[in-house]
């Protein structure tokens, strides 16, 4: 691949906040690898406060929290969580202050990348139905308890 093809294809993979592959193979996150510099003492604080974010909000019926292998830890890079009111929830959450993201609104089979496919709505159900449900909530190095309760209080108020 030439360098022109290289900078044409990172132009495009940060378009539309980098949510759809254009072609088969675009990286469609980031076109730098980037990555906060902490002690391991933080990494630990850090993962200790996102745990407890699952804490607030385990009783919520209609809100599924990400799961984790028994046996396992997760870091929650992103803390994605489903909803069937999705958008709705997040209009709400908008409005008490509480900035969500939808990472990924697009099954991979639905992106233009595979039109070629053909494949039809309904090709692949959970696909299709995790990208309508996936709400990402606020996650950030200092986000602290009250930080956590607050998104907690907010989501309950739905």
């Amino acid at each position: 691949m030439s360098d022109d093809d290289k900078d044409s294809r990172t132009e495009r993979a940060s378009e539309k906040h980098l949510t759809e592959a254009r072609e088969k193979g675009d990286v469609a996150r980031s076109r730098d690898f980037s990555a906060a510099v902490v002690t391991l003492a933080g990494v630990a604080v850090l993962l200790s406060m996102r745990h407890s974010i699952g804490q607030h909000l385990a009783d919520l019926a209609d809100l599924r929290l990400p799961a984790v292998a028994a046996g396992a830890t997760h870091v929650y890079h992103l803390y994605v969580v489903h909803h069937p009111g999705r958008d709705a929830l997040q209009q709400h959450l908008t409005a008490q202050g509480i900035g969500t993201l939808i990472h990924y609104p697009v099954p991979p089979h639905r992106q233009q990348a595979y039109a070629d496919l053909r494949l039809p709505a309904g090709a692949f159900p959970i696909a299709e139905e995790l990208a309508a449900t996936a709400l990402s909530l606020p996650m950030w190095p200092g986000m602290t308890e009250p930080h956590v309760a607050a998104v907690a209080a907010a989501i309950r108020s739905y």
